[in-house]
């Protein structure tokens, strides 16, 4: 048995709570962005973050908005969207400018104009993560769907306190980590590669972890190809893993940002 007293604890705590208003500043500037370019595409290039809120009041009214293709089909995420930026919006500024907030525990608090907006561990987490998420389909231009869709409506559903907009459904998700290694071949360029069935390592997971009843299984996938007495690895994140039966090959492009 052992024992351990960390003499930096203090520290650390005392830096999380620094640094929790910089990460809701910085997902809501990312928001800001993402709201900025949706605008854009409307051919709409409002200035305050009030002028954006107008004008999309606006398009709404007059049907003339234009959903970008990651929110295609999800009214209701897109509302929760649009709704969490007009309730953020108030505080933004009470942390960049005023300094007019305080972190108890792993709660932050954001005070304006007589108001209180408490984000709990859960829900900054979610904030966070869902405006990278709908920012990365948005920048590759594709729809949030598979995974990643599970994890932003889930997300949202989190802060449905602060949104308020019906239709979001709430799954359960379980967490865990894969490793699989596969007897591969080396390829006419020399690489080492090998067919890989995700959607078998999936069914395969899930049989190991049933995620329950409605449930989602994330894993990350730790995946050894061994050919030619070397092995290639890559990692892939729970968002990220591809479907279906695919070749996968050293230094092949699509996948050269998994290699571990």
């Amino acid at each position: 048995m052992t024992s351990a007293i960390s003499i930096s604890a203090g520290a650390v705590q005392s830096a999380l709570s620094r640094l929790r208003p910089l990460a809701f500043a910085a997902a809501f500037k990312l928001q800001d962005m993402i709201v900025e370019w949706i605008l854009r595409a409307n051919a709409s290039r409002p200035g305050s973050f009030q002028d954006k809120i107008r004008k999309y009041d606006e398009l709404m009214a007059a049907g003339r908005f234009v959903e970008p293709l990651a929110f295609a089909n999800r009214s209701a995420l897109s509302g929760a969207f649009w709704e969490l930026y007009r309730a953020l919006t108030p505080f933004r500024n009470k942390i960049i400018h005023k300094n007019s907030f305080c972190v108890t525990g792993s709660t932050l608090t954001i005070a304006t104009g007589g108001q209180n907006s408490n984000l709990s561990d859960a829900e900054q987490g979610s904030y966070i993560r869902a405006m990278c998420l709908i920012a990365d389909a948005l920048v590759s231009d594709a729809k949030i769907e598979g995974v990643a869709a599970y994890i932003v409506e889930n997300d949202l559903c989190i802060l449905h306190a602060v949104h308020k907009v019906a239709g979001l459904t709430a799954r359960t998700f379980r967490v865990v980590s894969i490793a699989g290694t596969l007897l591969g071949r080396l390829n006419a360029n020399g690489c080492v590669e090998g067919d890989v069935d995700f959607d078998a390592i999936r069914q395969s997971a899930e049989a190991a972890f049933p995620p329950g009843a409605n449930g989602i299984l994330l894993f990350d996938l730790a995946l050894t190809i061994t050919g030619a007495n070397r092995d290639v690895k890559w990692l892939f994140p729970s968002t990220t893993a591809p479907a279906g039966n695919v070749v996968i090959a050293e230094n092949a492009p699509e996948f050269e940002a998994y290699r571990d």
